[in-house]
């Protein structure tokens, strides 16, 4: 009789660690999609926000060749 009871508790101990298992494999590959997304929003940001910048690069080569006075004008504009 007692071998018996032991026996069921082993069963149903072996079916809770298997779900657990399989909860926290769930719980992993959730984690993962959410840093994929995170890493991919960043990136497509970076390129759109980064892009933008660079325009804004671009129309800074008008400016004098004069490293000093870009420097100047760059901080007393605040843009640094």
């Amino acid at each position: 009789m007692m071998s018996s009871v032991l026996h069921a508790v082993l069963i149903v101990a072996e079916a809770a660690t298997a779900a657990v298992v399989v909860v926290v494999a769930v719980a992993v590959v959730v984690v993962a999609i959410i840093v994929v997304v995170e890493v991919v929003v960043v990136v497509v940001v970076v390129v759109v926000v980064g892009g933008g910048g660079g325009g804004g690069g671009g129309g800074g080569g008008t400016l004098p060749h004069d490293t000093d006075k870009v420097w100047l004008l760059a901080i007393s504009s605040n843009s640094l």
